[in-house]
C-alpha cells in the first residue's frame, strides 16, 4: 500500500508561508525545515495571496499582509 496523504491545518499553512518573508528566508530552506516540499510550500503561498488580492479588490479592505487578511476572513467565518 501508499503512503497516506498528510493535511495541514489552514493556521500551519498560512504560518508556514509567513516563514517566507523573513528576512534571509528561502523557500527551500523553510520546505526542508518543516519537511515538506518547496512546490507545496509556494502553492500555500500563492493560494493565500491570491485569497487576499480578491479579497482586497471586491471589499475595499485596507492593506494587510496575506496572513493579517487571511486571519481576519477566518474570525469572520467562525463567528
Amino acid at each position: 500500500m501508499g503512503q497516506q496523504r498528510r493535511k495541514y491545518t489552514d493556521d500551519y499553512k498560512a504560518a508556514a508561508a509567513e516563514r517566507l518573508y523573513e528576512p534571509g528566508a528561502t523557500q527551500g530552506s523553510v520546505s526542508s525545515e518543516l519537511g515538506i516540499t518547496g512546490t507545496q510550500l509556494k502553492t500555500w503561498r500563492l493560494e493565500i495571496e491570491v485569497f487576499y488580492n480578491r479579497q482586497r479588490r471586491h471589499s475595499g479592505i485596507q492593506y494587510k499582509t496575506p496572513l493579517q487578511a487571511f486571519e481576519d476572513t477566518t474570525m469572520k467565518m467562525a463567528a
